[in-house]
């Protein structure tokens, strides 16, 4: 019988002020799983999966799937607006062949992010030909 790991994962968001993070990516963390629901210890490699999308939005895009036992991702090059994320534990079932599984979604993060300034003090005309003082 296969079993299900349900966990809770507790994720952070570095925003663009953040020291460590690159301005305009978003730095993700997270603690890692070490038992399943019933406190036992997991004696297993686990993966991450990474999802974004809209907030409140069940239904996420996976950007990425960690290497083994990494607990923290880096997105560069946001896309503007608010991005929201949560992160998944997937392990394999070890009473099964190729089976894996996977936890629900953590709870949700969500950052806004903007047009980077640039950064040689140059300011670029508007395509459109108009000027608004």
């Amino acid at each position: 019988m296969a079993r299900r790991v349900i966990f809770a994962l507790l994720v952070s968001l570095a925003g663009i002020a953040h020291a460590a993070c690159p301005v305009g990516a978003a730095c993700l963390s997270w603690a890692p799983v070490m038992t399943d629901t019933n406190g036992k210890p997991l004696n297993v490699t686990v993966w991450y999966n990474v999802y974004r999308g809209a907030k409140g939005s069940s239904t996420k895009t996976l950007i990425r799937t960690t290497t083994p036992n990494v607990t923290a991702d880096t997105e560069p090059a946001q896309p503007t607006g608010q991005q929201c994320y949560n992160v998944t534990a997937v392990i394999a079932d070890p009473t099964a062949v190729s089976k894996i599984s996977e936890s629900v979604y953590s709870a949700e993060v969500c950052a806004t992010f903007a047009l980077a300034a640039p950064t040689d003090g140059s300011v670029e005309a508007p395509t459109d030909g108009s000027v608004t003082p």
